[in-house]
């Protein structure tokens, strides 16, 4: 095993705040992931993690998460005006006594799910990518706006990009908020900084959608049918995994089905910064997009 290089230390540089083996630029392969056991997270059982760009998330066994990493906007959500969070610190604000079950990170901000299917949000809001119907950034956690076509919905996935959020009701809903520039809403080129419904019109009109995954300016979403489809950032790489490189695509677009996926049905997608990954129902795994 190499030898761990643990950088939660003060005099450390921004790229070491992450806790990985080494000061590697690129990690090729899988490395021993190390936090310390010691101040807020002393003791506790860590079962989920989660990372925006520049900061991290801890969610416990008890359901408390836990942040560190950039604050620059408050994307650890400490409530901290300090600009970098060094030691995993409890996320404070709205979340208070909640039971946390989901979280996600993006360019700056990050959004949480609780077991009720409520969905906070805290950090940079320079586009609305919080969900709060303002541009105010927040330094703890706070409710999304519920008004309007979130009123009453119980949200049971979330996921972020750079600058936009994604949500799933568990009627199969799909809602975004956030930048539109490259189509990362999902609901056309005439909406920005608000929150929308993508499967209201369009190809994915009447559809239930049964999961989401979000890259950096870009998504993928399933339906129940199995099949995938792609919206956002798409240009040299062909990450939302169509058969074109269109600089982007505002609306979803089903992924291309010939070829590798060929009558195959997708059970699950993931996203990277640029690259989108596929799980057949018959467990193999596709991937389209960047491989650099």
């Amino acid at each position: 095993m190499s030898k761990t290089h643990q950088s939660t230390t003060r005099n450390s540089t921004f790229s070491d705040i992450f806790t990985v083996p080494s000061k590697a630029y690129i990690v090729l392969s899988p490395k021993t992931f190390v936090v310390a056991n010691e101040g807020e997270i002393r003791g506790k059982k860590i079962v989920d993690v989660g990372c925006g760009m520049f900061h991290f998330m801890l969610l416990s066994s008890e359901g408390k998460l836990y942040g560190y990493g950039d604050n620059s906007y408050g994307a650890v959500g400490t409530g901290s005006n300090s600009d970098a969070v060094w030691d995993p610190s409890a996320v404070r604000g709205e979340t208070d006594g909640r039971r946390i079950v989901s979280m996600a990170g993006g360019f700056h901000h990050s959004i949480v799910l609780d077991d009720t299917g409520t969905v906070f949000t805290y950090g940079w809001n320079y586009c609305n990518q919080l969900g709060t119907g303002d541009f105010v950034d927040r330094r703890k956690s706070v409710k999304i706006d519920y008004s309007g076509i979130l009123s009453g919905k119980i949200i049971t996935q979330i996921s972020c990009g750079s600058l936009f959020s994604l949500l799933l009701s568990s009627a199969g809903e799909v809602y975004s908020f956030g930048d539109n520039k490259y189509g990362q809403l999902g609901y056309g080129d005439g909406v920005q900084n608000t929150t929308v419904a993508i499967n209201s019109t369009g190809i994915l009109y009447g559809k239930r959608i049964a999961s989401i995954a979000s890259g950096f300016g870009f998504s993928i979403i399933i339906d129940y049918d199995g099949v995938a489809y792609g919206f956002g950032y798409n240009l040299n790489w062909r990450e939302i995994g169509i058969n074109s490189r269109i600089e982007y695509a505002s609306s979803p677009v089903a992924v291309y089905t010939e070829g590798a996926l060929a009558g195959m049905k997708i059970s699950q997608a993931a996203c990277g910064f640029i690259a989108s990954y596929f799980l057949s129902s018959n467990g193999d795994i596709f991937s389209s997009g960047s491989n650099q």
